[in-house]
């Protein structure tokens, strides 16, 4: 028996329908995700806004000029542009410029706006708005100067130690920043040097200048600073000191004098005449000259300053 084929009306209305009704879930499965895709590509191209805050706002000068004041350093910029370049921006990368090379010295107020400042925005980017609009500055003429080095000591020594001298090279060093500025700074400080509990004497060879106005600038950065500490020192008078030639056993007039001292304080507190001697040494020129001779252990830390008398005879 012979099988009758379908009558091709048939097989297409049975193709039809299961392309229309069968496996629903396969195709709403397929329409979401063509959707999506659609949408992804068509938002990412549709055009946004997006407000950085914080954006770092730098001054493009004429040579030789300087901002006296302290104008704000950030701003907010509003951007516009398709979102997946806006989406790409590193803010940390971004810098508004604005060039102020026009304006004269003086008091200025710059505008802010999207004509006269620029940033490195990619192609299809750019700035729709800035707050605040506007910045004020101050104008200077850049200038130089020298002035003096203060070194800066900080902290306590143990009693009886005291600072008794502090040197620094150079001396003096230069500055650099706008006029007013300049011309206000007296001395330039240098950064803390630490002395607490300190007895001996401290040499810092790179010291930092430490100038507290960021727009002023020390064009010699470091300086050499020593600082000499030693027992704090004191003056005494000692009576019925021994006084001799120093060239043999002459006759001195007078044999005893007094002693006018200067020291440091624990070896000077514990002199005493018997343990000291003036001795008279003559110059060329006939005049004697007194010197002090001091124990072995003090040599070279007690100074004459005068004697009483203050002046002496030898008989020869």
């Amino acid at each position: 028996m012979e099988t009758q084929a379908a009558p091709p009306q048939g097989v297409a209305q049975r193709w039809l329908r299961a392309l229309l009704f069968e496996d629903w879930s396969l195709k709403l499965l397929a329409l979401a995700i063509t959707l999506g895709l659609w949408y992804g590509v068509t938002s990412q191209r549709a055009p946004a806004t997006i407000r950085l805050i914080g954006v770092q706002l730098f001054f493009l000068r004429p040579e030789g000029v300087e901002i006296a004041n302290e104008p704000r350093q950030e701003v907010e910029v509003t951007l516009q542009g398709r979102s997946n370049e806006l989406n790409d921006l590193v803010m940390r990368n971004l810098v508004a410029t604005v060039d102020i090379s026009r304006y004269k010295l003086g008091e200025r107020v710059v505008r802010l706006t999207p004509e006269n400042v620029s940033m490195n925005l990619p192609e299809g980017v750019r700035i729709e708005k800035i707050e605040p609009g506007s910045v004020a500055l101050r104008l200077e003429q850049r200038v130089e100067r020298e002035v003096e080095v203060e070194p800066r000591l900080e902290g306590k020594l143990p009693e009886g130690f005291e600072v008794q001298n502090t040197f620094v090279t150079p001396p003096r060093v230069r500055v650099r920043g706008p006029e007013s500025l300049v011309r206000a700074v007296e001395k330039a400080p240098t950064e803390t040097i630490l002395l607490e509990g300190q007895t001996e004497t401290v040499t810092l060879p790179q010291t930092a200048i430490d100038i507290t106005d960021a727009r002023v600038v020390a064009l010699d950065p470091a300086v050499a600073v020593r600082v000499e500490i030693a027992e704090i020192r004191m003056e005494r008078h000692i009576e019925g000191v021994p006084v001799r030639a120093a060239s043999g056993d002459q006759q001195v007039r007078p044999a005893r004098a007094a002693a006018h001292l200067r020291g440091a304080r624990s070896i000077v507190e514990k002199l005493r005449a018997d343990n000291l001697e003036i001795v008279l040494e003559e110059s060329p020129d006939g005049s004697l000259r007194p010197r002090l001779l001091l124990p072995q252990d003090m040599q070279g830390r007690v100074e004459l300053i005068a004697t009483s008398p203050s002046q002496f005879s030898i008989d020869k």
